[in-house]
Order: C-alpha cells, then structure tokens, then sequence
C-alpha cells in the first residue's frame, strides 16, 4: 500500500513557545489524502510512523528517526501534505 506522508499539527503548545504547537511529520499507509480523511472519520485516529529529519549541508532534509505513533483526533488541530522532500539515510548512501 502507498505512504502518505504528512504534516500533523497538533493541540498541544510547544514547551519551548507556548504560541506555536508541536508539529511533525508522519507517514501512514493509505491510498490518497481522501483515505487518510476516511480512516480518521472511522477511527478517531490515524495509525504511522512520526520522522525525524536533519538536514545535511546540501540542503538535503534526511530521515534519522522513525518511531511508531497513534494520533487521535482529539489531539490534532491540523493535518496536511508535506512541504519538503526527505529521504532515508540509506538512500543517500545507494546514490553515492
């Protein structure tokens, strides 16, 4: 099945700034943006992986960290697309 990776906003304030909110980037399996809508409309929640990405001194956003997550809809205030290309470190290496 497709990854869809997506950017999550969530309710809850950042520690650091309480005027922004934490926000990361998940990848969960689905076939369309459309499905991701319809598993949470079902569920309350939407099952993935939260990444972690760095970037590298090419500009490249590489994923460091790949943790198992629930969100549930009580919790997200946002869910789009997200805006940047990463790719896994792994990747990186094949092309070299």
């Amino acid at each position: 099945m497709p990854i869809q990776r997506l950017s999550v906003t969530t309710v809850v304030p950042s520690r650091r700034d309480p005027y922004k909110y934490i926000s990361f980037t998940l990848e969960t399996e689905a076939e369309s943006f459309d499905d991701v809508f319809e598993k949470l409309a079902e569920d309350g929640c939407l099952k993935g992986h939260r990444i972690q990405t760095n970037e590298i001194a090419d500009g490249t956003r590489v994923a460091v960290e790949r943790t198992p997550h629930i969100v549930g809809l009580n919790g997200i205030a946002v869910i789009c697309p997200v805006h940047f290309d990463y790719v896994y470190s792994q990747e990186i290496s094949e092309d070299a």
